[in-house]
């Protein structure tokens, strides 16, 4: 007899075990859509099967029929594969997202040294640009006294003349 699984065998895996005949494995499987998962005490509460059947079974034959509480066992120990192999999967995820992290942070901080470096170069355009406006300014003011300084002494000499002129007319 091959491993068989009371909670899942067909009807034909369950006519295979001892004493289990057509009619027999039929009420199996009426109460396994009734109840579910299928227990020893729920084998032997199954009407129209014998519950004496299932003691000396289960001893004969404990490595190769499975209810649920060996069930239980069994998909634990599934269940754990399955938890480490989602830990294998979830860690590689994380080292790649981790590295993308990285990445993404090397990126901005390359992007942030850039951006230091333009502001850097803008000051000095700009406190170039300051000390030429500067500069300008300085000489505008100085010609525009020096135009002034010409202006005063262009004025000066005409009011001279103008002064010198009206003294003649009067005279």
């Amino acid at each position: 007899m091959s491993t068989i699984n009371i909670n899942t065998a067909t009807k034909e895996e369950l006519m295979g075990i001892r004493d289990i005949g057509e009619a027999r494995a039929n009420l199996i499987i009426k109460a396994r859509k009734i109840k579910g998962t299928l227990t020893l005490e729920d084998l032997k509460m199954i009407e129209g099967v014998p519950n004496t059947i299932w003691d000396p079974l289960i001893r004969k034959y404990k490595t190769k029929l499975i209810i649920a509480e060996q069930d239980k066992v069994h998909s634990k120990r599934e269940n754990m594969k399955e938890v480490e192999d989602l830990k294998v999967t979830f860690e590689k995820q994380l080292r790649c997202k981790s590295a993308e992290i990285e990445e993404c942070l090397a990126e901005l901080q390359q992007t942030k040294d850039n951006l230091h470096r333009e502001m850097e170069k803008d000051q000095l355009e700009r406190e170039k640009s300051q000390k030429e406006l500067i500069s300008e300014n300085i000489q505008i003011t100085q010609e525009m006294s020096e135009l002034q300084h010409q202006y005063e002494s262009t004025m000066a000499e005409k009011e001279g003349d103008f002064s010198g002129r009206m003294e003649n007319v009067k005279h």
